[in-house]
């Protein structure tokens, strides 16, 4: 804490540094462990303004991996969850158990986003059920309960409201709504307004043709729609690391890295082959979208391993994104791939899209820089002359800071609450070094020898007589 008598100026300062890194440091995760209807956390209590036919399950918490407190319900009506943040949403996970032996089509949860001030319906951006539980299959639960979590992303939509629904019968030995149950509901909300305006998508339902398959085996950018600056190929070491796979997608620096596939009618699927260096971490997600100004998810992948090189440390395995579930038909997707130091540490060998109408490409290759790459302008390649202009000015407003302290210190910090002097003993170390720089620099430029007095100096001549 500061000094009282300390200049304002230096508490204006520190009080902006403070609040910048704040801002950037992302948003708040707030939990909610559903073993409570009403929540006893007033965050949850803050958040959470609807819940409704649910009720709290602690019996046998052994099936549940330890979980003592779920949501079920206790009949077969549909049950409801809904937070509300005027901040926004940047994203939520959403843990729960499923009861394996359940009919096909007796549940489903389904997630929806929306603005709470509207009165419109909210969009529907996941519908979970049995056809694709297996995406979501996690490790854990006992006795035919199956674990899953469900992990959604919201890019530049941030919807202020976030329901979840229970929904179908979930009936199994005449207990009705037992079989699906909610364990732990994750919720990132933003931090001083870093959400955008909401946005909807475009299209919600994809033509009634058939899809068919597109393969880009990463030879170049001729089946992409645009890719961002750093994205390269890469042909080394083919058959030492790769199984023999001689061209593969790579990123040139650290930085985030783009591909965007396009195609008319909407994309239904990608199986992306990679090969990720275990040691660092790395990423890769698909962010669905219909215009540049509205991409409001962000999906995590299913992996399905192919080989994994423990010697060598290279994992070879596919990474499914399945959009058919989703009530959306994008017809734009942008793969990102992130982590790692220099880039090589993921590498994409082969994608395969499953597309409905024709595949959109840009001849002249729109190859676009970090700006338009990214929603969150921090992607790309290589460093901005901004993000130069912003360091330059941090270093500036440091700089400025501890001046002013320095400056300061005699007159409010130089003392403590007795009257001692908290730095006399660094203001004698520095008289210290200041003398000691002084003889040093003697020492450095050695004086000429001293003159000394020549002594005088005495010839002797020695005579020699005749004899007498």
């Amino acid at each position: 804490m500061l000094p009282k008598s300390c200049s304002v100026g230096t508490r204006v300062l520190l009080l902006i540094l403070f609040w910048l890194f704040l801002s950037e440091t992302g948003g708040e995760t707030i939990v909610d462990n559903c073993g409570a209807v009403h929540g006893p956390d007033s965050r949850i209590r803050s958040l959470r303004v609807s819940s409704e036919n649910l009720i709290v399950d602690t019996e046998n918490a052994e099936n549940y991996d330890g979980d003592r407190g779920r949501f079920k319900r206790d009949n077969t009506s549909a049950g409801l969850l809904s937070y509300v943040s005027e901040l926004g949403f940047e994203g939520v996970d959403i843990h729960g158990y499923v009861f394996g032996l359940l009919e096909r089509e007796s549940w489903s949860l389904n997630v929806t986003v929306g603005n709470a001030t509207s009165t419109g319906v909210d969009d529907s951006i996941l519908h979970l059920r049995r056809s694709n539980l297996q995406e979501y299959r996690v490790e854990g639960g006992a006795q035919d309960w199956q674990r899953f979590k469900v992990e959604l992303r919201f890019r530049r939509r941030c919807p202020s409201r976030v329901s979840i629904v229970l929904d179908g019968p979930a009936t199994n030995n005449e207990y009705p709504g037992w079989g699906l149950q909610l364990s732990r509901v994750e919720l990132d909300q933003s931090w001083f307004g870093n959400c955008t305006t909401e946005c909807r998508f475009n299209r919600s339902e994809c033509p009634t043709s058939p899809s068919h398959q597109v393969v880009d085996a990463a030879e170049g950018f001729s089946y992409v729609y645009s890719v961002s600056a750093n994205m390269a190929t890469d042909s080394s070491n083919a058959d030492r690391f790769f199984d023999g796979d001689s061209s593969r997608f790579m990123r040139s620096d650290n930085q985030e890295g783009e591909i965007v596939y396009g195609a008319t009618d909407g994309v239904r699927m990608l199986d992306i082959e990679v090969y990720q260096y275990r040691p660092y971490q790395t990423r890769i997600t698909v962010v669905p979208y219909d215009s540049d100004d509205c991409q409001p998810l962000e999906l995590e992948p299913r992996f399905r391993a192919i080989s994994q090189n423990n010697d060598d440390g290279w994992i070879h395995r596919i990474a499914r994104f399945d959009l058919r579930e989703l009530p959306l038909c994008p017809r734009r997707v942008a793969v990102k791939t992130s982590g790692g130091e220099n880039g090589w540490e993921l590498e994409i060998s082969r994608v395969t899209l499953s597309v409905m109408g024709n595949l959109e490409v840009t001849p002249s290759l729109n190859q676009r820089d970090d700006d338009a790459s990214s929603d969150d302008g921090d992607s790309g390649g290589g460093v901005k002359w901004w993000m130069w202009m912003c360091g330059l000015i941090a270093i500036f407003v440091v700089c400025l800071v501890a001046a002013t302290i320095v400056q300061s210190a005699p007159e409010c910090c130089g003392r403590d609450e007795w009257g001692n002097e908290r730095f006399s003993r660094l203001r004698t170390l520095l008289r210290l070094r200041r003398n000691t720089s002084d003889e040093e620099e003697q020492i450095r430029q050695p004086a000429a020898p001293p003159v000394t007095p020549a002594e005088p100096s005495f010839t002797f001549a020695t005579a020699v007589l005749p004899p007498q």
